[in-house]
């Protein structure tokens, strides 16, 4: 393996994609891509975790969750056989409470508004940083190392880190 190297330029977005691809490749057995995922994942955990720790709620914003959770619970329509709160899919069903329920919402979101405004600010700026771009030297694999018997999906999460073949 030589170890040329060329320059990635990806928006924080697709770093946060490119990081979840090389926690699902850390599975293949190839002693040499799992190096390369290895170190792959090493040069952008730093940009990656600072990225998720500018999404962190205040605590505020997670009491008005919990709160608004909690309504949920307490309001939303029982499933008939289990007697919990009924869901479809993750989504609560509140229809014999719905009246209550939004004007129990109002009351909350009018106590919250000032936490909710940051919040919704903070998300706004959140998608801004995401399109912004970053730079950085991945280690490269020779399209020799690669195994043979390697996936379409896998292929797929590997090609940016996989120079051409020299032949």
């Amino acid at each position: 393996m030589t170890e040329s190297r060329k320059t990635v330029e990806v928006t924080n977005e697709e770093l946060l994609i490119i990081e979840t691809r090389l926690n699902h490749l850390k599975k293949l057995q190839v002693v040499r891509v799992a190096h390369a995922v290895v170190r792959n994942l090493a040069i952008i955990r730093p940009m990656v975790k600072a990225l998720k720790a500018a999404n962190v709620p205040s605590k505020e914003y997670l009491e008005f969750e919990n709160r608004r959770v909690a309504l949920l619970n307490q309001m939303a329509d029982s499933d008939p056989v289990t007697m919990k709160p009924l869901m479809m899919g993750n989504t609560y069903v509140v229809r014999e409470r719905k009246d209550e329920f939004e004007s129990a919402m109002v009351e909350l979101r009018e106590e919250f508004d000032p936490v909710i405004k940051i919040k919704e600010k903070a998300d706004d700026d959140y998608q801004e940083l995401l399109k912004e771009t970053v730079q950085f030297e991945p280690y490269m694999l020779d399209f020799e190392e690669l195994p043979e018997d390697v996936s379409g999906t896998d292929l797929d999460y590997l090609t940016w880190m996989v120079r051409e073949p020299t032949s």
